[in-house]
């Protein structure tokens, strides 16, 4: 014996046709009032209130006779997803209606209203999916059939930060945010093409954080920080020079306004931001 829930096609069927039976018994009763009408191993039930009138042998020819007319009319089932306090709303004069939407956790569900063309008929919940990769095979009434895999990513990317240089430089320096999946575009910003990269080059010091993004949506604040940066040239504060009687050499310390450093070496010392150079003569010379 087949089993119809547990067969893709054949639940989809039922599924469609418990949204049939309901709103055919909507037609015929318009005061009946609708719980749930799930698909079953056998096929699909309904569980409906209507009230004082109990239903005869008649009464469901007379249901599948409207159940053949609708299906005849060629209208779509459309499903809107709709926060639950929307879903309550509109379900405000359905007390089981309202009893359902209550149980359900706006916070772990969404709310699917079906429409077969006029008023919604039916309310179901389903399950959000979790975090990993999915199929979702589509069936239309003559079994044709679409599988599409989607992936659902909740996680924000990880990213580190690396820079051309960390180092004193009178030169640009180059940031690149290194991330473990791919990014989308960032203004600005060059991706590289595994798109896992953001690099830009900085001409001054700054210090920023800026938001990377996955293909997902799911969001990232990164922090840089450039301060080694040096294109200022150094200001000379001070010059003084004095004749050394030990080494019978004239001594001249210049001051700079920075630490500096020299490409000479002979006859020179650097110590800080002060430079001495020892001469026997009078000479000039570029440190």
């Amino acid at each position: 014996m087949i089993n119809i829930k547990e067969d893709e096609k054949l639940s989809v069927l039922n599924h469609s046709c418990a949204h049939l039976l309901a709103q055919a018994v909507q037609h015929l009763y318009p005061n009946a009032k609708f719980w749930v009408g799930p698909v079953i191993s056998e096929g699909f039930y309904y569980d409906i209130d209507l009230g004082d009138k109990s239903i005869t042998d008649e009464d469901l020819a007379k249901i599948e006779k409207e159940m053949k007319k609708i299906a005849k009319d060629g209208k779509r089932i459309v499903r809107h997803e709709i926060p639950k306090a929307e879903a309550l709303e509109m379900f405000k004069d359905d007390p089981y209606k309202v009893d359902l939407i209550s149980r359900m956790d706006e916070n772990e569900v969404v709310i699917t209203i079906t429409k077969n063309g006029g008023e919604p008929t039916v309310i179901e919940n389903n399950s959000i999916l979790t975090e990993g990769e999915y199929e979702i095979t589509v069936v239309d009434r003559a079994y044709n059939e679409i599988t599409v895999k989607i992936t659902i990513d909740k996680t924000s990317p990880n990213a580190t930060t690396n820079y051309s240089t960390t180092d004193k430089t009178n030169e640009n320096v180059v940031v690149t945010i290194i991330a473990n999946e791919e990014l989308k575009e960032l203004d600005g910003w060059t991706l590289s093409l595994d798109k896992k990269e953001l690099s830009k080059e900085f001409s001054e010091n700054e210090t920023n954080i800026v938001v990377i993004e996955d293909l997902a949506g799911n969001k990232t604040n990164v922090a840089y920080s450039i301060s080694n940066i040096d294109k200022v040239l150094p200001e000379v504060v001070e010059v003084n020079q004095k004749f050394n009687s030990t080494t019978n050499m004239v001594d001249v310390t210049i001051k700079f306004s920075e630490e500096v450093t020299t490409k000479n070496s002979e006859n020179i010392e650097v110590t800080g931001n002060e430079v001495t150079l020892h001469y026997s003569e009078s000479k000039t010379e570029t440190i």
